[in-house]
């Protein structure tokens, strides 16, 4: 989309008051959809695209602390930039899930970046079909990964589980009871043995306003029976005690 517009400042969201308060406005060069985690306490950011649409393939490191950023130039980084996919955080590694590249094919591959020794690994774990604005949360020891929008055709409803611990890790293709009409760019957050889906597009690109959750052990999904306030597509979640 349109990068001429893309802010790099951080604000701080009191979840008692719903007060926003910036605090700092300047995090250097600014970028979209990029690969997001928290570490510690640090934020980190690869790769997504900067203003004038260049691919980044550097890592971003900012304290939450202090406030100050550092650009780390990861080993066994891809050769290309990405963006658009999915990132979650487990143990001490943050897993970049599909996403595209400047041209070409998207990607099904599954990489993991130590956030320790800042060097990426390739998880030989692959997605059935290549996606971007494709949905990931950890859940116990696994990651539920959903949906994605591939370069051409229709959008999936597929439901892939990484079990991350394992030793060999493994994928699997999961088959869901009555599968919601979402499909890519939706909201999911984890609690207990329960994941919320909100918003997204469904296969026929439509933005939704639903709300569902899915028991994972049962892979059985559950209508809310309510509605939130907006459509919404890529947006973000999180679980602070019982409230998203």
């Amino acid at each position: 989309g349109d990068t001429s517009n893309l802010y790099n400042d951080i604000y701080k969201l009191n979840l008692t008051t719903l007060e926003h308060v910036k605090v700092s406005n300047d995090q250097g060069e600014a970028r979209q959809s990029s690969y997001f985690g928290i570490y510690g306490s640090d934020i980190f950011i690869y790769g997504g695209v900067s203003s004038g649409g260049v691919y980044k393939t550097n890592l971003i490191k900012i304290s939450l602390i202090t406030l100050t950023k550092s650009e780390i130039n990861p080993t066994y980084a891809p050769a290309e930039g990405r963006s658009d996919g999915s990132s979650v955080v487990f143990g001490n590694s943050m897993y970049l899930i599909g996403g595209r590249p400047v041209t070409g094919d998207y990607y099904d591959e599954i990489l993991e970046l130590n956030l320790e020794t800042y060097a990426f690994n390739n998880t030989n774990i692959t997605l059935t079909t290549p996606v971007y604005a494709v949905s990931s949360v950890v859940i116990g020891s696994q990651i539920l990964i959903y949906g994605g929008k591939p370069r051409s055709g229709t959008a999936k409803r597929e439901m892939h589980i990484f079990n991350v611990s394992s030793t060999p890790r493994t994928i699997e293709l999961r088959y869901q009871a009555n599968p919601p009409p979402f499909a890519y760019g939706t909201t999911l957050v984890a609690k207990g043995d329960y994941v919320y889906f909100l918003g997204g597009r469904n296969i026929i690109n439509q933005y939704l306003n639903l709300f569902y959750r899915l028991h994972v052990n049962s892979m059985v999904f559950e209508n809310m029976n309510s509605t939130i306030p907006l459509q919404i597509f890529q947006d973000a979640g999180v679980m602070v005690g019982s409230t998203i």
